[in-house]
């Protein structure tokens, strides 16, 4: 959640400071800085090679990804003067195709946008890049170990393989010969759900499951690229997949295209097409909530391997190829005689570029009529006269049809095609007449009329209709209309993007911890705390024998494992409850392939006497690396952050989920409670930059943002709540404070203009919103109440000054000066609804009421210690517990953290009953609760898997207990706020944090009256240190071997360091990079 960061705002700018460095070193700093530099006196190359937010990996279809790095001149005080990029092609697409870039020296202290600047990348390519960097002293370092990225598929004209349909559990699969030796392979693959890649009779990667990621998928789907060149053999190949719907609403639909370099140079493309062959595989049922259905028995040995006999398999349905040429008439109006509008059919299905029927589009249906000789018309206006080369007729071929697969349904028996520039066709010419007979169906292929006219309206007229019994129709899934030379574009269907996430993995195997017998007799196997992934089953089991295995967080009172707390009623039927048929052909072994749940225990029902049954469980979830520590002198707070860091992880699933159990859905409010704890604890960049993507493509056309994303045309279910929306623009603009690149703020901006610009009208003439469409609660879960619009119009506030920043960040000085005036506006507002200067009283009075308006700069100057008071009297009068939910409690330790007083926000921390952290995590099992009382209730608001809370106490951890903030003034930590607190009995707190720009350290100890505290900044950043005293200015401070604060005045100067005044029982300090030790004595000592 982001918190403005004006109370802690640092006074250097970073990428002035990084170039003037110098100013914080005395004179014999130059000669102490040599000391941290190689052996033969020079700067250290570079590491952490990052391109588009990512190290290892890395995909991209970005013309010019952006680089990062980190410096690493270890002497205090160092700053990048310049750099240089090398970027290489690593191979051969095409002899020659693909060019290399030196960006030469560029004088330039940024190394954490830089963006690639040389001659076009090339399609399916591996780059290899590497970067050296100057100091100050204008010595250059030597030159990074190489990294590498790959490119996708950059062009339309670079796919030539066709999406398929296929059923739900279905195997699909081709044959394919190589002939030559290979240099490299790439596999690139998408789906609207999920499929599993197999290669010459194997998973081509186990341990990568769940592909593909969940986005919106009718507005783009997202590819991935495996390596198989040493998965390739000599003669017959085969490729093959299992695909499952998961999460998408239909069908499984996917497209794969396997590119293959040879030694030689030359290149091949084999891809899906109508050559592939499907038939149905042993998943007979996959419910993403409820669990995957798996019989043994139809499991076919050798499916994906060279040499299988797929003769009784069917063709598949190829549906049409990712590029075709661009029609004259896509996007045109369409007219008719008559229309049905229904179940995906619409007059404009006939022409939106996609070229088969679709769940979204089925194309156009005419009115049903009761015999075939029927004459139905429908045309399209191509806007003004065109020149026409071709006509393209494509049939229909419903996805929704319940009584059966019906290739060319409705495709007219009898039928003419004409064109002319009168829309009435009273004058036309003719350019196929087949109404004097009847004609064959045409089945999956499109109809091809070629032509050389020039006209702006296409007709085609039916006059003999298919009947199916007695309901005679006119359907078509497209009208193409092409001129001479069409472009080669992708079809309409959805947009296929590169994914640049890191792959959903099985990062972790669990025996369980203990075994025990429920009452009706079932084994429950115990995995010490909640994880996410499935329970793996081995045993020998008799064919047909029958086992349910149900995955859950708490146990029933009979010990039996219960899923009502993951549930929305009491009637709800077990969730997370996968069904296994056994073939009975000895030992074997299952896991879904479709799924995931989120459980601690695993329950198995019908398991036949003396079964003899291994289960284990595999934990899954997106593959971010961890770049966060934390520990402190209390087990209890170390225990919280354990069961934060491990309810982030499980609700990371290519997604930021609420829960991995009831509902699995990117709930914008949980991840906005949570994304400066996430960022701090992981590496989140490339993962939010795919979200960030599926916000704006569930975004509606008003401005407004669904409090889902993806919503999946959920739009309506998921409406708006400006508490849950704000969540857009806070991490867009977190993004670009942790990460230094402004490529969320370029890509979102016009988005969040428009979310801004519609708070504006569900606001009052004050600027209070007053018209939300949805309130999801007066603060979630929350054990205290506070009306919706108060805090709904804070955050209205919050988001206008966001945009401000983000304008300033792009020059958009026009827009930074509206949209502050706007936020001043709403602050008004919100004064004059929600504030009483005669009492001092905020809102309702309770804590949200007087901690988001102290965050957010909302108090009346000089009332601010008033505000505070209140805050802390409504804590201890609840005996140190917060009554807030997910809107409030990171306000509550953002607010005590803010103004001095973690004394009070450790006292929430550290107690144990409820409503508490400490209860969550005593109680068990293992991850923070979606609300504070321990509830089994099926009631949809039980989960004990939960983030929304945890990112409050998360985020407090580092940027208050350890003192570790990014400064605005600086992206990327090149500014930096270290203001560590040292409070109540904790004796200890360690930080680290590892930045674009390298580690940020912040560890400090007490013992008594001395305190020991060590920071590491990182080249190109500059920290404003605000040090403990230890309750007196009269402490005497050490840094090494330099008295730097003393009660007389007997001070020395310290390398790298800049000493301030003493301010609020601390003493300003101000440094460039490198290590610092400071120790404290107070005059008790």
């Amino acid at each position: 959640m982001t918190v403005p960061r004006g109370a802690r705002r640092l006074r250097h700018p970073a990428l002035v400071a990084v170039l003037a460095a110098a100013t914080l070193v005395s004179p014999v700093t130059a000669r102490a800085a040599t000391a941290g530099q190689g052996t033969d006196g020079h700067p250290l190359a570079p590491t952490g090679l990052r391109a588009d937010g990512r190290s290892q990996g890395v995909l991209t279809d970005n013309p010019s990804p952006h680089f990062a790095w980190v410096v690493r001149d270890t002497g205090r005080a160092e700053a990048q003067t310049a750099y240089q990029i090398r970027v290489s092609p690593a191979s051969a697409r095409g002899a020659g195709s693909a060019r290399g870039w030196d960006s030469g020296r560029v004088r330039s202290a940024d190394s954490t946008d830089v963006r690639y600047d040389g001659p076009p990348l090339v399609s399916d390519r591996t780059y290899t890049w590497q970067v050296r960097s100057w100091n100050k002293e204008g010595e250059a370092s030597p030159w990074s170990t190489r990294s590498t990225f790959d490119t996708g598929l950059l062009n339309a004209t670079d796919w030539s393989a066709s999406w398929l349909r296929v059923g739900d559990g279905a195997l699909v699969r081709d044959d394919f010969r190589i002939d030559k030796p290979v240099a490299r392979a790439r596999l690139y693959f998408g789906a609207q759900g999920i499929v599993e890649p197999h290669l010459n009779g194997a998973r081509v990667t186990p341990t990568q499951v769940l592909d593909s990621s969940v986005t919106d998928y009718d507005s783009r789907v997202l590819y991935r690229s495996l390596d198989v060149t040493k998965q390739l053999r000599g003669g017959d190949n085969a490729l093959a997949f299992m695909a499952g719907k998961g999460q998408f609403d239909g069908d499984p639909v996917f497209v794969a295209q396997l590119d293959v370099t040879y030694a030689d140079g030359s290149t091949d493309s084999i891809g899906t097409d109508r050559s592939w062959k499907t038939t149905p595989g042993p998943v007979t049922g996959d419910d993403f909530w409820f669990g995957e259905t798996y019989d043994a028995r139809k499991e076919l040995p050798g499916w994906d391997a060279p040499g299988y006999d797929a003769a009784a398999w069917k063709p598949v349905n190829a549906l049409f190829p990712v590029t075709h040429g661009r029609s004259l008439a896509q996007g045109r109006p369409v007219t008719a005689l008559d229309t049905t509008t229904t179940a995906g059919w619409s007059p404009a299905g006939l022409t939106d570029g996609i070229d088969a029927s679709v769940d979204a589009s089925e194309g156009y249906h005419s009115q049903i009529a009761d015999r075939a000789e029927s004459t139905k018309w429908v045309q399209t206006d191509l806007g003004q006269a065109r020149d026409i080369r071709s006509v393209r007729l494509f049939p229909a071929r419903p996805t929704n049809d319940t009584a059966g697969d019906f290739p060319a349904a409705g495709f007219p028996v009898r039928y003419k095609v004409q064109v002319s520039d009168d829309p009435s066709f009273a004058d036309a010419t003719t350019l196929a007449d087949h109404t004097d007979e009847d004609q064959p169906s045409p089945g999956v292929d499109p109809v091809d009329i070629r032509t050389h006219s020039t006209a702006r309206y296409v007709r085609v007229t039916a006059t003999k209709l298919p009947c199916i019994g007695s309901s005679c129709t006119f359907r078509l899934a497209e009208l193409g209309v092409y001129g001479e030379r069409p472009a080669t574009v992708a079809g309409a269907m959805t947009d296929l993007r590169a994914d640049v996430t890191p792959p959903t993995r099985i990062v972790e195997n669990r025996k369980p911890v203990e075994v025990h017998v429920s009452e009706d007799g079932n084994p429950v196997y115990d995995f010490g705390q909640n994880i996410v992934g499935w329970a793996g089953v081995t045993a020998s089991l008799p064919s047909g024998t029958k086992i349910d295995i149900t995955q859950g967080e708490i146990l029933d009172s009979h010990g039996g494992v219960t899923t009502s707390n993951i549930s929305f009623a009491d009637s709800d039927a077990p969730r997370q409850t996968n069904h296994y048929t056994a073939a009975g052909s000895g030992t074997a072994t299952y896991a879904p392939h479709f799924g995931y749940a989120g459980f601690r225990y695993a329950e198995i029902h019908g398991l036949p006497a003396g079964a003899h049954v291994t289960v284990s469980a595999h934990v899954v979830h997106t593959d971010v690396a961890t770049t966060g520590s934390f520990s402190t002198s209390d087990p209890l707070l170390n225990k919280i952050q354990n069961a934060v860091t491990t309810t982030q992880l499980n609700n990371l699933q290519s997604l930021p989920m609420d829960c991995p159990t009831r509902e699995r859905h990117g709930w914008l409010g949980d991840a906005g409670d949570s994304d400066e704890e996430a960022m701090a604890n992981f590496d989140m960049e490339s993962f939010y930059d795919k979200w960030l993507g599926d916000i704006a493509t569930s975004a509606n056309a008003d401005g407004s943002v669904p409090s889902v994303a993806p919503a999946n045309g959920g739009q309506n279910d998921w409406k708006t709540d400006p508490a849950w929306g704000t969540a857009y623009p806070q991490i867009v603009w977190n993004a670009y404070v942790t990460y230094g690149s402004k490529a969320p703020i370029t890509q979102h901006y016009t988005r969040i203009k428009a979310w801004v610009d519609y708070l504006a009208t569900i606001s009052d003439s004050d600027r209070v919103v007053t018209g939300s469409p949805m309130a999801w609660g007066d603060d979630w879960l929350s054990t205290v109440s506070t009306p919706h619009g108060y805090f709904q119009t804070a955050f209205s506030y919050l988001d206008a000054t966001l945009v401000a920043k983000m304008a300033r960040v792009l020059g958009q000085d026009g827009d930074a000066s509206r949209y502050a005036a706007r936020a001043e506006q709403i602050k008004s507002g919100f004064l004059k609804r929600y504030y009483d200067a005669s009492t001092g009283v905020f809102g309702n009075g309770s804590q949200l009421s007087y901690a988001m308006p102290l965050v957010l700069g909302l108090v009346p100057e000089g009332k601010e210690q008033e505000s505070l008071d209140r805050l802390i009297k409504d804590v201890r009068a609840h005996d140190d517990h917060a009554t807030t939910g997910f809107v409030g409690t990171t306000y509550v330790f953002q607010a005590l953290g803010a103004f001095g007083r973690n004394d009070v926000a450790l006292d929430i921390a550290q107690r144990k009953d409820a409503p508490s952290f400490g209860y969550m995590v005593e109680q068990g099992p293992g991850t923070i609760w979606e609300k504070w009382p321990n509830s089994s209730a099926a009631d949809g608001t039980s989960s004990k898997d939960h983030i929304g809370l945890g990112g409050a106490i998360g985020q407090w951890y580092y940027q208050q207990l350890a003192g570790i903030r990014a400064g605005e003034s600086g992206p990327g930590f090149g500014a930096i706020t270290l203001a560590p607190s040292v409070v109540g009995d904790l004796s200890e707190v360690s930080a680290k944090q590892q930045t674009v720009r390298g580690d940020v350290v912040s560890s400090w100890k007490r013992d008594g009256d001395r305190l020991t505290y060590h920071v590491s900044i990182p080249v190109g950043a500059t920290a404003d240190i605000r040090l403990p005293l230890l309750g007196s200015d009269d402490s005497t401070v050490r840094e090494g071997r330099h008295t730097i604060h003393a009660p007389g005045g007997d001070t020395t100067g310290s390398p790298g360091l800049k000493v301030g005044r003493t301010e609020g029982g601390t003493l300003a300090l101000t440094a460039g990079s490198g290590d610092y030790t400071f120790t404290v004595v107070s005059p008790a000592a």
